[in-house]
This record gives structure tokens, C-alpha cells and sequence, in this order.
């Protein structure tokens, strides 16, 4: 926790390395979950698998992470420059992101 801790007030987001990870798949556990939606509450749920050694894959409808984060809240609140290095400190925990992929509609 304490490596976690001084990635974040470096102003870096968590790695794997940060969080005492290798960054592979390959490290985590053979299970595997799915996530719908990439908004607060899905981002969350992979940012703490994955720190568990979960193995998450979001399923976002949108073409870009973030769900309302990114297209609820005005730019001047949250910069997308911000959003986007919160999303790829998740990523880099081994967490996989699919846009552009709706799921239960016919």
C-alpha cells in the first residue's frame, strides 16, 4: 500500500509496478470477470480485481472509456486529460478495456 500511496503523490496514476505487480496478464489468476459499463462504479470494480489479481474486461457501448465521466461532466470540471490517466493507470494493472461493444441489444 505504501508503494501505492507514493505513486499517487507523485501525481502518477497506480501501475502494476506501483501496487508490487508485474504488469503481465499472464501474473493474474485464472479467473476472469466481466464488467458492463466503464463509468465510476465499472472502473472501480477493475481498478480493485485487478489489484486483487482478478482478471477484469469492460465492455463499454461508447467508443471511449469513461461512460458519464467522460461525456456527463463538462471539460472545465473534469479534464479529459485527467480522465484519460486515471483509465491508463487501470489498464496498466492488467485490466482490459473493449469499446464500441453494446451487449443486449438486437
Amino acid at each position: 500500500m505504501n508503494r501505492l500511496r507514493s505513486g499517487i503523490s507523485r501525481g502518477s496514476p497506480p501501475t502494476a509496478a506501483t501496487c508490487g505487480r508485474s504488469a503481465s496478464n499472464a501474473s493474474l489468476p485464472a479467473r476472469d470477470v466481466a464488467i458492463i459499463g466503464s463509468g465510476p462504479a465499472g472502473l472501480s470494480a477493475a481498478y480493485h480485481l485487478a489489484r486483487k489479481g482478478i482478471r477484469a474486461t469492460i465492455f463499454e457501448a461508447l467508443p471511449q472509456a469513461g461512460g458519464m465521466l467522460r461525456v456527463g461532466i463538462p471539460e472545465h470540471r473534469l479534464p479529459r486529460k485527467i480522465l484519460d490517466q486515471e483509465i491508463e493507470g487501470i489498464t496498466r494493472l492488467g485490466v482490459e478495456i473493449k469499446t464500441g461493444t453494446p451487449l443486449g441489444r438486437t
